[in-house]
């Protein structure tokens, strides 16, 4: 689900990076500086394109065959299907509004109040899912105010339970509560009991509004930032070395040469070791690195011959809720103008159904408790596999309690060395947009060299 259902806060927070896709310019003499990104996803692309407007020589090594990293819009069937990052996560003042305007690009919101929820065969009406929300908001807004001058952190799935025997809850709210709590788990990517109880409500801020889904594929945004970019394709890099006059990057293949070397790799592969550094980086850095959490996620898509489902943007099954394998079904017809639905898990069951070989008669299972019809064949599955992808080994960062001193550790320069990506910005990690603004700051830093 999205933090407009379950993280309500009243605070609204202005950009401190302009949300313009150009930087002002701050330097002289770049015609001649040699700039390598690596990774060819949103930071990576954001950086590039500043760069490469202010005069750098800008070349992007990019490990996979494609463009977007953590973004992947698969168009095998005629129509766009992203399996990575789908939505622009609020839609007022959000960075990336202005470059999806420059670009053409086309966004529908997503109403996630619009559900079906269903507890057994019967259907649960909005009055007693609204009542039952304001209840667990309620206990939400005890468990921040709890943890927010406390010394000792406590994960999320503690304070809940803690809070829960204080209450008299009815059965209709006790399977309710389930199902906003894998919401909660769903937008973080992990369980309640690994999110810290400080974290989760007193680290990172977010942009009001609602989700938008990028109608045309998140990597039109893309390919407008890298239009007259070079990029190298199947470039897995293996070290970075830097000495007093450049940088060096060694791939399985080439060695590159750069004045500068921008890092956009997710945090996940950084902490694999993944990339040799030479000289090494800080201590301080790599355990600042080490240290970041990184969730999971995975959609399962099915596309049908024809739409046996109702017109609502979502459907859950209460029924059984605790021990399913995903969150939510969503309806992906309104966007793609085809019969497409699709299974958004997260955290350990995001990990698990990844690598399940044998998903199909479990979601056919699934459909007929949800819709009580004769389910057909599906015309083609898509099954992500970021968990085991070793160039993103996940799907993005959550919040720690000490996530803002991690990630500003982690963003600093290191020599010729730059970082960028959505686990690098203070405020908007885990946020496609934070990636965004990721690789306009280090642009900024370079050019105020």
């Amino acid at each position: 689900m999205n933090r407009k259902l379950f993280l309500k806060t009243s605070l609204f927070y202005l950009l401190n990076l302009s949300c313009s896709t150009n930087v002002t310019r701050l330097s002289k003499n770049t015609y001649n500086k040699k700039v390598i990104v690596i990774g060819a996803g949103m930071a990576g692309s954001s950086v590039a394109y500043q760069l490469k407007n202010e005069g750098y020589d800008v070349q992007i090594l990019e490990a996979r065959t494609r463009v977007g990293g953590r973004i992947y819009t698969n168009r095998e069937r005629g129509y766009p299907i992203d399996l990575g990052a789908s939505w622009m996560h609020g839609n007022k003042q959000n960075p990336l509004e202005p470059v999806i305007k420059q670009f053409g690009v086309k966004s529908k919101e997503t109403d996630y109040e619009n559900v079906v929820l269903l507890d057994g065969d019967s259907e649960i009406t909005p009055e007693i899912l609204f009542n039952s929300y304001q209840k667990f908001q309620a206990l939400l807004d005890k468990i921040k105010a709890q943890t927010e001058n406390s010394i000792k952190d406590q994960n999320l799935r503690d304070l809940l339970d803690i809070n829960y025997k204080k209450e008299t809850l009815e059965e209709i709210d006790k399977k309710l509560f389930i199902y906003f709590e894998r919401g909660i788990e769903n937008e973080l990517g992990a369980e309640l009991s690994k999110l810290s109880g400080y974290g989760i409500f007193h680290i990172g801020e977010k942009i009001e509004g609602g989700d938008e889904l990028i109608l045309s594929g998140f990597d039109t945004i893309l390919y407008g930032l890298l239009k007259n970019i070079n990029i190298n394709f199947n470039q897995k890099v293996i070290s970075v070395r830097q000495s007093a006059d450049s940088v060096k990057v060694e791939t399985q293949t080439n060695v590159f040469s750069a004045d500068f070397v921008i890092i956009t790799v997710p945090v996940s592969v950084l902490q694999k070791n993944s990339i040799v550094f030479d000289p090494p980086l800080p201590l301080e850095k790599s355990n600042a690195i080490s240290k970041i959490p990184f969730g999971f996620y995975s959609k399962y898509i099915l596309e049908f011959p024809e739409k046996f489902w109702t017109d609502e943007d979502a459907y859950v099954q209460l029924k059984g809720m605790k021990n399913q394998w995903y969150e939510l079904l969503l309806n992906l017809e309104p966007y793609t103008n085809k019969p497409v639905l699709g299974f958004l898990s997260s955290g350990e069951r995001a990990k698990a159904v990844e690598k399940d070989k044998n998903l199909l008669p479990k979601a056919i299972s699934e459909l007929k408790k949800i819709f009580d019809v004769n389910i057909p064949s599906p015309l083609k599955t898509f099954q992500t596999d970021w968990s085991v992808d070793p160039f993103s080994l996940g799907a993005y960062t959550y919040p720690s309690r000490e996530m803002e001193s991690l990630v500003k550790e982690y963003a600093q320069p290191y020599g010729k060395i730059f970082f960028a990506g959505e686990g690098t910005h203070e405020k908007y990690f885990s946020y496609v947009h934070g990636a965004y603004l990721s690789g306009i700051r280090e642009a900024e830093r370079i050019l105020n060299l």
